[in-house]
């Protein structure tokens, strides 16, 4: 599904699979992603560095990111570009800039709890309600819907990083 604006500003959200993948590698400038991995079992190769990944684990990734993939059974694309919503510019409303993205060098392989991902599959699926909807008020109710997930995903990625942190 996919929601266009006026001035060219888009958001889209694509179910990912072994036949479809290619889709991954055809970012266009200023664009962001966040994949959601549906099914256990995932191999691809990011930036040289290779990441064995499963149900519910999420990456972002930026346009700069090449990405090859060895196995994907089943994933969740989330994808919009700067017009849609700049992460640098509002990062003081999601503070996930150099966390989630234009950080480390590695990507940041996110994992959430049983409980956030019921919060986080909710978002999603008041993401899918509002793409549908076509009133004044979608644009502005489709970039809360982002912020909240870029929210919740720098907060369950910096709670993952300090429990690592503080472990023997």
């Amino acid at each position: 599904m996919k929601f266009e604006g006026k001035n060219k500003e888009y958001i889209e959200i694509i179910d990912i699979t072994a036949g479809n993948f290619d889709l991954l590698n055809m970012s266009r400038q200023s664009e962001l992603s966040l994949l959601w991995f549906t099914s256990d079992c995932n191999e691809v190769i990011i930036d040289t560095i290779e990441y064995k990944l499963n149900k519910n684990d999420l990456i972002s990734l930026t346009e700069f990111h090449r990405i090859e993939v060895k196995k994907i059974k089943k994933a969740r694309l989330i994808r919009w570009n700067r017009s849609f919503y700049c992460v640098v510019d509002h990062d003081s409303e999601v503070s996930c800039k150099g966390i989630l993205y234009y950080g480390a060098s590695k990507v940041p392989v996110i994992k959430p709890s049983v409980s956030d991902i019921d919060v986080l599959e909710t978002v999603l699926k008041m993401f899918l309600i509002e793409i549908q909807s076509k009133d004044n008020l979608q644009l502005e109710m489709l970039q809360m819907m982002l912020k909240r997930v870029l929210i919740l995903c720098t907060r369950i990625y910096k709670l993952q990083e300090e429990s690592l942190d503080h472990s023997p």
